[in-house]
């Protein structure tokens, strides 16, 4: 995948772009973290996403680029907190929750932003809302298997968490089940 990186000297903003089938435009000031949406066309990566009313909202996604509001409503409830010392190189960064009936968003903003805020985590507990490969709440283990062939059984002595991830593990979907029947839904971004 070519991408195209332009920097202006007089807005000192980054304009990125793909040559894929679905380019899209992400202008983010110089000093925000950048995470191009370039990952909402690379298949791989894309799987770590939730179908919504519109579009799907992946891991990594800055919140700027999707209208959060028309898409899910207002939320239950909001939390933004700043981290602190304790929080090791986050320190000064911001976490946000946002709760919606059956879904919750924990999005990250780092230390010199505290505005734009891009999404680390993605819990289903609800049918209502669905992963991109059409799997929710109530599946059955096989319909998750058929979905992600490379589903894992998690490790230790539990037989009702399942997992896939991209090689490195930064990207995971992991399904709880119960009586082989997803119960919960949880897509995670692990920052290293």
């Amino acid at each position: 995948m070519q991408k195209i990186i332009i920097l202006s000297a007089f807005s000192f903003g980054i304009l990125s772009c793909s040559n894929e089938k679905s380019s899209k435009v992400q202008i983010v000031s110089a000093n925000d973290t950048v995470i191009n949406n370039a990952i909402n066309t690379d298949s791989n990566l894309h799987m770590f996403s939730i179908s919504l009313t519109s579009q799907s909202l992946t891991l990594r996604q800055w919140d700027s680029t999707i209208d959060l509001k028309q898409e899910l409503g207002t939320p239950v409830s909001e939390r933004t907190i700043k981290l602190d010392e304790n929080s090791d190189t986050f320190s000064g960064s911001f976490e946000k929750k946002l709760i919606y009936d059956g879904l919750q968003l924990g999005l990250f903003s780092p230390r010199q932003n505290g505005k734009t805020f891009w999404v680390q985590e993605i819990i289903i507990t609800k049918p209502k809302y669905y992963t991109v490969n059409e799997i929710t709440i109530g599946d059955s283990l096989a319909k998750v298997k058929k979905a992600y062939p490379s589903l894992k059984l998690f490790p230790g002595n539990t037989d009702n968490m399942f997992y896939v991830s991209n090689p490195n593990y930064e990207y995971s979907i992991e399904f709880e089940m119960e009586n082989e029947k997803v119960k919960k839904i949880r897509l995670y971004y692990m920052m290293q």
